[in-house]
């Protein structure tokens, strides 16, 4: 279960003024997931929008406005971007992840 203090982190973060940049928002996305989920073992999207990534998106609306707009079975290029940035924390402990998820979000919501 989620800390008190990852929680608050994002909820902060839904209160950015300013978009982080595709990097940070996709550094976010794979802490996001890795502390609340764990390794990923869902299948690399490569056709139309991953149902994991429409959750966090309806979870997190600073990232809708990054959505796909052609998301009717076209290539998802971003649904791989958050595929692969996940899968890159593959190993990373529940506990780091949100460590590192709740410093993201200090340097970028101060």
């Amino acid at each position: 279960m989620p800390s008190a203090e990852f929680e608050a982190a994002a909820i902060k973060i839904k209160e950015v003024t300013v978009s982080p940049s595709n990097d940070n928002l996709l550094l976010l996305y794979a802490l996001y997931k890795q502390a609340t989920v764990g390794d990923n073992n869902t299948s690399q999207p490569s056709h139309g929008a991953c149902a994991v990534l429409q959750e966090y998106h309806h979870r997190h609306h600073y990232q809708q406005q990054h959505r796909s707009n052609n998301m009717n079975g076209t290539f998802d290029f971003k649904g791989k971007a958050k595929w692969g940035a996940w899968t890159e924390k593959k190993g990373l402990s529940k506990e780091d992840a949100e460590k590192q998820y709740i410093a993201l979000v200090a340097s970028l919501a101060p």
